[in-house]
């Protein structure tokens, strides 16, 4: 690691770290060079990468994301993000977008948030299991672990189109390494039977491999066919 991007660092969590997990801020202070230099890593760290501005354009996960759901939805709209983490980089985009676009919201739940405020943003501090998605147009999801399957469970139940960018951990334990990709392979399996046996009327389902260079984590994708 730099001095200087140590320096940031040590600043990002001067604001921030008693919101973290130790364990978690300790995983990124001894990793974050790494995945700096490859421009790649787990959400967490992805994370903190985007509020530093360390992510390369070409290289950034969550304008990928992000245009992906410009491509697919109206950014115009309602948006709520389900887990959106320690600092909601994605909806941090969408909102950065919406303002431009001149229209538009974003919503985000999650019990670890460690911003009070950013942007435009609607912040909960709180887990989404019982709120009403009356309010929303669109469901997104960055990796969202374990409560992955509420949030397919809930957008099929109450007709809502959603975009999950699923993760590779199961919400059960992992016997080892060598299992993993087998287990994350039969958990997205799951989530996959899940949201086609519970699919509403009218909608459509599809899966996309992955988001090429960016992560090979697949995107759960559901839309409307007349809307």
């Amino acid at each position: 690691m730099t001095r200087e991007l140590y320096f940031k660092l040590c600043q990002y969590f001067e604001v921030y770290g008693k919101y973290y997990k130790r364990e978690h801020m300790n995983f990124i202070m001894q990793n974050i060079g790494g995945f700096v230099a490859s421009q790649t890593g787990p959400d967490i760290v992805m994370q903190v990468m985007s509020a530093l501005n360390l992510l390369r354009p070409d290289k950034d996960f969550y304008l990928a994301v992000l245009g992906l759901i410009k491509h697919i939805f109206d950014l115009k709209s309602d948006i709520l993000e389900i887990g959106g983490g320690y600092y909601p980089a994605l909806a941090k985009k969408i909102d950065e977008e919406q303002t431009r676009l001149q229209g538009g919201s974003i919503t985000t739940y999650d019990p670890r948030l460690a911003v009070a405020s950013l942007g435009h943003i609607k912040l909960h501090k709180e887990e989404f299991d019982k709120q009403s998605l009356n309010p929303y147009d669109l469901v997104v999801s960055v990796m969202p672990c374990d409560i992955t399957s509420l949030i397919i469970e809930r957008c099929n139940r109450y007709k809502k189109p959603f975009l999950i960018v699923l993760c590779n951990c199961p919400p059960y334990p992992v016997p080892n390494f060598q299992a993993s990709k087998k287990i994350a392979k039969e958990w997205h399996e799951f989530l996959l039977f899940q949201a086609k046996s519970t699919l509403d009327e009218g909608a459509k389902l599809e899966i996309m491999d992955s988001l090429g260079e960016y992560t090979e984590s697949p995107v759960l994708i559901k839309t409307y066919r007349n809307r």
